[in-house]
């Protein structure tokens, strides 16, 4: 189980060298900023020291904003910037929750600064195969400069996103090296696996015609066995799904179905199931012993999320004065009702 807190950039890079746009005349890189009425290296915080300029901030609440228009859309809910929520406008919100992903740039620098991680020349490298992988398959690098421009980031800017990423893989490097000041020790995983609501499962799915029975010859088996970890993960095996399993999850992420995640959540620690219907047939479940090395980058991810949400943060009038749905408006993104006309 992985994730990681700094993925949107390497999505975003992914995302704009894929698909075919109709040819339009690219926008200028600094068109983020010229919208917001600001330079782009106008300063809109300070966050432990670290000033956020205006071109990385907006690109943040570009990619924001987007997320919150794609929501509204898929609701059907008319989206107005100005309607207001318990601590101001929708806005209002936009715009700390993209102050929330640049002040986690921010710690993840101050972070490498404190424990030593610099720049490698294989990040170099590996960064440049990167950038010329994502032109390439986005018809050249002129090409690929124009959608990166879409996003209102210019090559510098994508890049120093980029090396905060590689910084983020020397922190996680560190965080499973024991010798380090980022090692956590068993006890303070287990804390944090327990309190977070991690499981460690094992999966057994049955599908077509005979699923059913096919589940409740499996189940059977198991009632019986006197080694039950070992004969689910023959039996996994045999059955040829869930290639992915075992794995360590938080049971309401999303990672499995409703009636899954319910049941994941409600097992002892070397309990089996019910067999459990789904939407694609019919599943087992087995509870494992506690995986606690599986969440050890997890935990950095807290931490380093914990230090950005309290970090010393200071917001010029640039930010203060900067309207959401004007930005939105000067880009051409005005939000409009959704067809089918719901409120």
């Amino acid at each position: 189980m992985r994730r990681t807190i700094l993925p949107l950039l390497l999505i975003c890079l992914l995302l704009s060298a894929c698909g075919k746009k109709e040819a339009q005349t690219p926008p200028e890189s600094g068109h983020l900023a010229s919208a917001a009425g600001l330079e782009a290296d106008t300063v809109v915080a300070v966050v432990d020291g670290r000033e956020v300029a205006a071109g990385q901030y907006l690109y943040w609440l570009t990619v924001v904003c987007d997320e919150i228009q794609d929501y509204y859309r898929s609701a059907g809910i008319a989206l107005n910037w100005s309607a207001p929520l318990e601590n101001g406008t929708l806005g209002d919100y936009a715009k700390s929750q993209a102050l929330r992903s640049a002040a986690l740039y921010a710690t993840v620098e101050s972070w490498a600064g404190r424990y030593g991680c610099v720049l490698t020349e294989e990040d170099r490298s590996a960064m440049e195969a990167d950038w010329a992988e994502k032109a390439a398959a986005a018809g050249g690098e002129e090409a690929y400069l124009a959608r990166l421009a879409e996003q209102g980031l210019d090559r510098s800017a994508a890049e120093k996103l980029a090396e905060d990423h590689y910084l983020y893989l020397h922190l996680c490097a560190l965080a499973a090296d024991e010798a380090s000041g980022l090692w956590a020790g068993e006890a303070e995983l287990a804390s944090f696996f327990r309190q977070q609501g991690y499981v460690t499962l094992d999966l057994l799915t049955f599908s077509g015609e005979n699923g059913e029975s096919q589940a409740a010859e499996a189940f059977a088996k198991l009632n019986g066995s006197q080694s039950l970890a070992a004969d689910f993960a023959a039996l996994r095996t045999a059955a040829g799904g869930a290639e992915d399993y075992p794995k360590t999850l938080l049971p309401a992420d999303g990672t499995l179905p409703a009636g899954l995640a319910a049941a994941a959540a409600a097992l002892a620690e070397g309990q089996l199931s019910g067999i459990v219907e789904t939407e694609d047939g019919w599943a087992i479940l087995l509870r494992l012993p506690d995986d606690t090395e599986a969440v050890r980058q997890d935990l950095l991810d807290q931490q380093l999320q914990t230090a950005a949400d309290e970090a010393q943060l200071q917001t010029t009038e640039a930010y203060e004065t900067l309207d959401t749905a004007a930005f939105r408006a000067s880009l051409g993104r005005e939000e409009t009702a959704p067809e089918n006309g719901e409120p």
